[in-house]
């Protein structure tokens, strides 16, 4: 490992590789560093609403507009470190694309919204057993037309060979 700087107050720059719920593990120069959100996350001039409104969402035009700018795993970041060793996220540096998908609608009548699943990815590469589970298709149809969508390379890999029925072939033409 890379000796860094670590001080208190230090800002790094990192890139989420995990996240689980409010907690975030930034790499940073092969160091991971276990960061929350900065309560100061978001409050640019660009996104601020009335100041009539109170809460966690009050600096944004809506919650919608603070989950897509939430950091998400791959985002860059910027981060300060404590005195404990954790970090904050004071900052997310632009995404060069994103891996989202449409969340569910849980009533009639509401609208559906944009998920973000990961962000600045170089390659995507989908992993499907042959068997056991049964390979679904059309997951993989979506995964694909996703990347496409975005410009990400795409690979499939197909796993567990070895369980497939060799009176049929492994990968044959669909219709429809």
């Amino acid at each position: 490992m890379k000796n860094i700087d670590i001080n208190i107050n230090s800002i790094l720059e990192g890139t989420i590789y995990k996240q689980n719920a409010h907690l975030y593990t930034v790499c940073v120069q092969e160091h991971m560093i276990t960061c929350s959100l900065s309560t100061s996350y978001g409050k640019s001039d660009w996104n601020k609403t009335s100041k009539k409104k109170k809460g966690r969402h009050a600096d944004y035009k809506d919650k919608h507009a603070f989950e897509q700018d939430k950091p998400i795993t791959g985002d860059r970041v910027r981060i300060s470190i404590n005195a404990d060793g954790t970090g904050c996220i004071l900052e997310r540096l632009p995404r060069s694309n994103t891996l989202s998908r449409r969340s569910s609608v849980p009533m009639p009548g509401a609208r559906s919204r944009q998920q973000l699943i990961a962000a600045n990815i170089d390659q995507l590469i989908t992993v499907f057993a042959i068997a056991e589970p049964q390979p679904k298709w059309n997951m993989l149809d979506r995964y694909l037309a996703l990347a496409e969508s975005q410009d990400i390379p795409a690979l499939i890999c197909i796993s567990k060979g070895d369980l497939a029925n060799s009176e049929q072939p492994v990968l044959q033409a669909r219709t429809g």
